[in-house]
């Protein structure tokens, strides 16, 4: 049998207790990101991006080749993994905390600009609104007096 094959400490047991780790840091990470979809920070995000990407290039080094008891072992694998979802969840979490507090006092940002292309759009569909019920009343009153023509050709040739 093998180091591990008798229940050593790097066992695959061990290492399935990092799955909720995981899981709570990929949450964080999805609640981050949606924050920051939501207040329309792609570019900001783009950059944060690429900067986790480039932190996993030392984390696998580590696991890969530090003289560690850890080394070549899955669990620091699934670690290395989640190092750009650390970066990502502090990057993330920093931008949120910051957008948000200029949300609530009202100041401009990424998201001002899609609003107010939203109120012209409003706008726009309220004009349109007021239009068609313009016209729909135009044409009440056009096949109103149509009709009020009709009878009084007909009233006339009656009396007739």
């Amino acid at each position: 049998m093998g180091v591990n094959g008798e229940g050593g400490r790097w066992t695959l047991f061990f290492t399935y207790l990092i799955f909720p780790i995981t899981i709570a840091v990929t949450g964080i990470s999805l609640i981050f990101r949606g924050i920051l979809l939501t207040l329309l920070e792609f570019d900001y995000m783009l950059y944060s991006t690429l900067i986790a990407g480039i932190s996993f290039i030392p984390a696998i080094c580590v696991v890969r080749f530090a003289p560690y008891e850890f080394a070549d072992q899955a669990i620091a694998f699934i670690a290395a993994g989640l190092v750009p979802s650390f970066v990502l969840i502090f990057l993330f979490g920093i931008k949120s905390f910051v957008d948000l507090r200029k949300v609530s006092r009202g100041e401009d940002g990424p998201w001002a600009v899609k609003q107010a292309g939203r109120a012209s759009v409003v706008a726009t569909m309220e004009t349109i609104r007021l239009a068609q019920k313009a016209m729909a009343t135009a044409d009440a009153e056009i096949n109103a007096a149509d009709y009020s023509s009709e009878n009084v050709g007909e009233d006339d040739e009656k009396s007739a």
